[in-house]
C-alpha cells in the first residue's frame, strides 16, 4: 500500500478487496480508506482470486484498470510509465515482462524516476501471444495496465484454482489488437513465497483447473489462430506436466487415480507436437520425450525436477 500511495501518476483511485482475511488485514484496509480519500474497501467472503478481481472490477470507476497482487509492491513510476506508454502508443495494453523476484523476508530495490528504462516496444497480438505460449513473456494478470473495454464484464473464470491468469489474458491481447512493452522488470517487485498455490500439495481441483484450463486455451487458440496451435499445444503441455509431478501416485486413492489419468490424457495428446516442436522450451521437449517412454518414466522425471525445482 505504501507503494501505491507514493505513486508519481496523481489521478489513482485504490481499491482493495478483503477476500476473507482472517490475519488483521479487513481492520488495516478499513483504516487505511478512512485515511485516504482514493482508496476504499470491498468486504466479502472468501471467494479466490478471480471472484475479488471481478467485484474490485465492478466496484471500479476508473478508465484503466491494473491488478497488482497484495503482497508485492510497485516502484512509484509504475503506473505513470505503463501510462504514458500505452496512450503513446495507442494501446489498449501496456505490460512489462514480469517482475523483480524475492522471497518472503527479503526486500528488492526498484527502479528510480531517474533510473527507469524508458524505452518500449509494440507487439501485434499474434506475436506476443507466441511469446506467452511459449513462456518467453508471462502470462500474468499483474503486471500490465489495461483499458477498461478490453477486460469486458466478469472476465475472470471461477472455480478455478490455477492456471486463471492463463485462462484469461490470452483474451485479452486478442481485443487489444497490440500491445506495448516497457522492458523493465525493475518497476514490479514479485513476492516468491513458497507456500504458493503452486507449490502447495496436490488437491484434485488443481488437475480438474488445469485441464479445464488447458481445453479451452488450445480449443481458442487453435481455432482463432491456427498458426499458434503448437504454441498452444506446447503450453498446455506444461501446465498438466507440471501438476502431474504433484499427484501422489498411490494407486489405491480412486480419485489421485482419476486425476492422474486425465493429465495423462492431455500431455499424451499433445507431446509428439512438443517433441518435434523446435521454438517449444527444451525442458518440455525433454519431458515431450520421457512421455513417450510412457507414464512411468515420465512420473519419475517429472518428480525428479519438481525436487529440484525446475517444474515450472
Amino acid at each position: 500500500m505504501q507503494s501505491l500511495l507514493a505513486q508519481t501518476y496523481p489521478n489513482i483511485e485504490i481499491i482493495l478487496v478483503d477476500d476473507g482475511s482472517s490475519d488483521g488485514s479487513s481492520e488495516l484496509c478499513n483504516r487505511l480508506s478512512e485515511k485516504y480519500q482514493t482508496v476504499h474497501v470491498l468486504h466479502e467472503p472468501n471467494g479466490g482470486v478471480s471472484v475479488a478481481r471481478n467485484n474490485g472490477l465492478e466496484q471500479a470507476r476508473g478508465e484503466w484498470i491494473s491488478f497488482i497482487d497484495s503482497d508485492d509492491y510497485v516502484a512509484s513510476t509504475y503506473i505513470e510509465m505503463l501510462f504514458q506508454a500505452a496512450t503513446g502508443h495507442g494501446c489498449a495494453l501496456a505490460c512489462v515482462p514480469g517482475g523483480h523476484d524475492f522471497r518472503d523476508g527479503d526486500s528488492c530495490t526498484l527502479a528510480t524516476p531517474d533510473k527507469a528504462d524508458l524505452s518500449s516496444v509494440v507487439y501485434k497480438d499474434v506475436d506476443f501471444l507466441r511469446m506467452m505460449l511459449y513462456q518467453q513473456a508471462t502470462t500474468g494478470v499483474q503486471w500490465r495496465l489495461y483499458r477498461r473495454d478490453i477486460l469486458g464484464s466478469n472476465p475472470f473464470p471461477t472455480g478455478i484454482v490455477i492456471g486463471e491468469d492463463l485462462a484469461s489474458t490470452y483474451k485479452f491481447v486478442r481485443r487489444a489488437g497490440k500491445l506495448v512493452l516497457v522492458p523493465d522488470r525493475e518497476l514490479y517487485a514479485y513476492r516468491q513465497r513458497r507456500e504458493s498455490l503452486v507449490r502447495q500439495d496436490f488437491n484434485p481441483s488443481k488437475a480438474d483447473s488445469a485441464i479445464r484450463v488447458s481445453r479451452q486455451l488450445y480449443n481458442d487458440i487453435s481455432r482463432i489462430w491456427p498458426d499458434l496451435t503448437s504454441a498452444a499445444a506446447s503450453r498446455c503441455f506444461s501446465i498438466c506436466r507440471t501438476v502431474f509431478a504433484q499427484v501422489p501416485t498411490d494407486t489405491s486413492d480412486s480419485e489421485n487415480k482419476r486425476c492422474r489419468a486425465d493429465l495423462w490424457a492431455v500431455i499424451t495428446q499433445h507431446r509428439q507436437t512438443v517433441l518435434f516442436d523446435g521454438c517449444a522450451r527444451a525442458r518440455e521437449r525433454l519431458a515431450a520425450a520421457f512421455a513417450f517412454l510412457g507414464i512411468g518414466p515420465f512420473t519419475l522425471f517429472c518428480r525428479a525436477c519438481r525436487k529440484a525445482g525446475l517444474m515450472q
